[in-house]
């Protein structure tokens, strides 16, 4: 040791400090903005970066993305240069191995972070803090979209080098990629709202099983079709109606994202909250938006299709079936706390009673708004018709044709929602039923209605022989034949058959409805009511008092 050292030590504290440099500060700015970000995001992100799963997809995509880029280009060889298949070959199979890792690997990371945490009831831990269900979800999915970006600057530079060929164009290099994003965006968010349906380790099992089942029934077909977006046909990127389908399919997609994610709050929130209101707003949106742009197209194209309004009246259809059968998993009693929130009026009462938490009035939500597009729907062709325009139809009766298909699918939704309310209604009398086996005792009546008649017909029948009677529980092909050129005899008054099922369906529920609706407001306790002033009075602290030999001073 040096007699200098000492004599340092002793002088070091009288020096002055050396200024930090730029990475220093750099450094020190990042550590104090992390102090505002969501903390399960950084808790996310850390443990995401970290892990095994992570280091391996990274290290296979730029080991991939390494290999392709010199086995595509070697055994292309020298017209590479000048062919126009170039660019989109070498362009798919980049996409090819960053697609998997965004539609299948991120969306199921994303899943069992949530469902680790249920299953190991680490969770409680985070529920009883200061965080939101909001800030939970947010957090979950800001790590998977910080997994997305990492790994798209794996393969990025490898997709823009394919736009130095020939046979690709960088608005389809864009286009494609925004898209990959929006999709694993969506799966990671479905999957982390199918993650809180249940806590229970073998169901948790089950759903991974369906959940890596559906990722790969997506991801295949997604390849199929950029394969053949990018061998036969090329976008228009001047055409109108693209950027109109576009537009169309952006509104759908922001307001199931959006659906999906207050569900997934609403799982994670306290039993005794309001879990209902949002997503029942959420879903009157969707079908505004929907009905909005079936309307505009109908303007804009100025074509009168009935096939159009059927295809409205489906898809609506289909929604409200799925709809009604999540709501009436619901619990039918209301808590104290969302009791005292509820509408005094009648007005109010009579408007926004619907919105409120229970199975029978989201099943009675469900119908009403499907009878609202089914009525909305016919009265549009009576006024074309009425006014002597042209309506493009193959029948002969296009305000008809529209009833009775609206009808049936009314009908059909009315009846399968409806037995599904009502069964769950009576295994609650005994059992315990949550959501998740609500929706698998709403499938089991579907699945019961369709395949139910295609045995009977096959035992009796043995072949194909048209439309019967015998399928008037299989909406698949009773709707089809509905409608279809309705010239089987044999389907002429099965929609009111159906019609007189689901009013006897409707009317079962009345009662079950009735007694949700029976809940009334309550007053607030004195307890919640000085927290709600103590609350108030921390976000907006009353005015100081002015000092009032000052206040002479100045008046003086």
């Amino acid at each position: 040791m040096s007699t200098a050292e000492p004599l340092l030590a002793e002088l070091s504290p009288l020096l002055p400090a050396a200024a930090p440099n730029a990475w220093t500060r750099f450094d020190s700015l990042l550590e104090r903005g992390g102090e505002w970000l969501n903390p399960i995001l950084v808790k996310e992100c850390r443990q995401a970066l970290k892990s095994k799963q992570f280091t391996i997809t990274f290290a296979l995509l730029l080991t991939v993305g390494w290999l392709w880029s010199l086995i595509g280009v070697a055994s292309m060889g020298d017209s590479i240069r000048f062919s126009f298949d170039s660019g989109p070959y070498l362009f798919y199979w980049y996409y090819f191995f960053l697609a998997f890792a965004l539609l299948v690997v991120v969306p199921f990371s994303s899943f069992r972070s949530l469902a680790i945490e249920r299953e190991d009831n680490t969770f409680d831990l985070v529920s009883i803090s200061t965080l939101t269900p909001r800030q939970i979800v947010a957090g979950k999915l800001g790590s998977s979209i910080m997994q997305m970006l990492v790994y798209f600057s794996a393969l990025l530079p490898c997709l823009a080098f394919t736009y130095l060929l020939r046979g690709i164009d960088l608005p389809t290099i864009g286009f494609l990629t925004f898209y990959l994003f929006l999709g694993s965006l969506g799966f990671s968010m479905a999957a982390l709202f199918i993650a809180t349906v249940s806590r229970e380790k073998h169901w948790q099992s089950v759903l991974a099983v369906i959940i890596i089942v559906g990722l790969f029934s997506a991801y295949v077909p997604a390849m199929i079709g950029v394969k053949g977006m990018l061998t036969f046909q090329r976008i228009s990127f001047t055409d109108r109606d693209f950027w109109t389908g576009n537009a169309a399919f952006m509104t759908a997609y922001a307001s199931y994202f959006l659906l999906i994610y207050l569900a997934a709050c609403a799982q994670l929130t306290f039993p005794t909250d309001n879990r209902s209101s949002k997503l029942r707003y959420a879903m009157l949106l969707q079908q505004l938006l929907f009905s909005g742009w079936v309307g505009w197209g109908l303007l804009t194209h100025e074509g009168r299709d009935v096939a159009a309004l059927l295809a409205y009246i489906t898809v609506l259809g289909m929604h409200w079936g799925l709809m009604g059968a999540l709501m009436t998993g619901e619990m039918g009693q209301l808590s104290a706390r969302i009791r005292r929130d509820l509408p005094q009026s009648f007005l109010g009462r009579a408007a926004f009673s619907w919105f409120n938490p229970g199975p029978t009035t989201g099943y009675v939500f469900a119908v009403a708004n499907l009878l609202a597009a089914c009525t909305l729907a016919t009265l549009l062709v009576l006024g074309w018709e009425s006014q002597g325009l042209n309506v493009r139809w193959r029948g002969m009766n296009s305000v008809g044709d529209v009833f009775v298909y609206g009808l049936g699918m009314l009908s059909y939704v009315t009846i399968f929602v409806g037995l599904g309310n009502l069964l769950v209604g009576l295994i609650r009398r005994k059992f315990a039923v949550g959501m998740l086996l609500t929706m698998v005792l709403q499938f089991s009546l579907l699945l019961f209605g369709i395949f139910t008649p295609m045995i009977v017909r096959g035992m009796l029948l043995g072949r194909y022989a048209g439309y019967d009677w015998l399928q008037i529980s299989d909406p698949f092909s009773t709707l089809s034949e509905l409608s279809s050129y309705r010239n089987s005899m044999s389907a002429d008054g099965v929609q009111y058959v159906l019609a007189f099922v689901a009013m006897a369906v409707f009317l079962a529920n009345l009662p079950r409805a009735a007694s949700e609706l029976e809940q009334t407001r309550i007053a607030k306790p004195k307890r919640v009511l000085e927290e709600d002033a103590a609350l108030v009075a921390t976000v907006q602290p009353p005015p100081a008092a002015s000092d009032p030999w000052e206040a002479a001073e100045q008046t003086s």
